[in-house]
């Protein structure tokens, strides 16, 4: 499937087309590494939560 037949899809065939296209990576073998860039934002936002003089404010 190339991008032009996928932009002939309605709305909901594309939703479905991606609903099975994470049925089948959720039952695959394969690990995939995230990216180190992943693990620097979550040790951003894990320094971000934990310092206690920080103020937080509901919206």
């Amino acid at each position: 499937m190339n991008t032009s037949e996928i932009k002939k899809m309605s709305t909901i065939e594309c939703l479905q087309t991606m609903e099975a296209i994470w049925d089948t990576l959720l039952y695959d073998e394969i690990e995939v590494e995230s990216p180190e860039w992943h693990r620097d934002v979550l040790e951003e936002r894990m320094g971000h939560c934990c310092v206690p003089e920080r103020s937080w404010s509901c919206w």
